[in-house]
């Protein structure tokens, strides 16, 4: 039978291609020590052919993927990705907005708005999917710290970048939006709202053991229900093998990643060291000295290690 697809999306259209469903369940299981070292999943990414999907069969349970198709209609008018100033640059060539459209031999059918972006490799793409969904699974219920929702992976016909799928969110602020953009200077109110909201963001990684490896401020997104953690795929684990942190390594990540952070600011035209040490730095600080935090007492940054690495990037 003829399958014909509901579509909302006015655009270029990928080419049909076949359908692989991936179950969790059957890879090693996503825990903090191994979130960006599961290979097994990185080997079923590697296995998918160019023009493919692999979609995650927890997220299409109820429907007939008996000989399932997938297509993805690209949106057309751009209105999608106004919110991501990041994704407008093109990270290798293929960030996309669109709709996924799925179709089975039977009489079921699904579509979802999704972001389909592309990484230069399976293992890096498989990072970013397994990480994602660690940091997902620890945003419930307690918390709003979380990433967008991975819900597969899709293979480029042409040069088989592997890429993952993720639902679209709206709205989105992305920070680069609000720091770098030259025809967005912030008001001091919204920088140091912004920076509030990182620092609260970053702490609470920091206080799960966790080290972002690319805290450039257009990796941290406000989403529609709470904070959104881009490029995850650079974030690792501050325990080691035997399952301890120690204070100088996670002290170094942490000096690190604020680094990185401030830096990250200064490709505006603006200085913002008075909103950093007013909004940021006791924001971070509370965050990582809650009680239950991962970091060892001494390897928790406060107030006058924020000061230190201002002057440091500032001179």
């Amino acid at each position: 039978m003829e399958r014909h697809f509901s579509t909302a999306i006015d655009g270029p259209s990928m080419p049909t291609g076949k359908v692989e469903l991936l179950d969790l369940a059957s890879h090693a299981p996503l825990s903090q020590d191994n979130v960006l070292e599961n290979s097994s999943l990185a080997e079923a990414v590697s296995s998918v052919s160019y023009g493919d999907f692999l979609l995650v069969s927890s997220e299409f349970s109820g429907l007939d993927m008996d000989g399932a198709v997938a297509r993805f209609i690209e949106d057309g008018s751009g209105n999608m990705e106004k919110t991501r100033e990041d994704s407008q640059r093109r990270q290798f060539g293929e960030i996309k907005f669109g709709q996924l459209l799925l179709s089975s031999s039977g009489e079921t059918e699904a579509s979802e708005l999704v972001v389909v972006k592309a990484f230069p490799s399976s293992r890096t793409a498989a990072n970013d999917f397994a990480t994602m969904t660690y940091l997902n699974d620890l945003a419930k219920p307690s918390t709003n710290h979380s990433s967008f929702r991975p819900i597969g992976f899709y293979v480029f016909p042409e040069g088989g970048l592997s890429a993952v799928i993720t639902v679209y969110d709206q709205p989105v602020i992305s920070y680069d939006n609000v720091f770098l953009n030259p025809d967005m200077q912030p008001s001091a109110r919204k920088a140091g709202s912004a920076l509030s909201y990182i620092g609260f963001a970053l702490g609470y990684l920091h206080g799960k053991g966790i080290s972002f490896g690319d805290t450039q401020v257009k990796n941290f997104a406000k989403g529609n229900t709470g904070v959104r953690y881009n490029d995850t795929e650079s974030m690792r684990s501050m325990v080691n093998k035997r399952g301890q942190i120690n204070p100088i390594d996670a002290y170094e990540k942490c000096r690190n990643n604020i680094t990185t952070l401030l830096r990250s600011l200064r490709k505006g035209n603006r200085d913002y060291s008075e909103e950093i040490m007013l909004h940021f730095a006791p924001v971070y600080k509370g965050m990582v000295q809650q009680p239950g935090s991962a970091i060892p007492e001494e390897a928790r940054l406060g107030v006058t290690d924020v000061d230190e690495i201002l002057e440091d990037v500032m001179s």
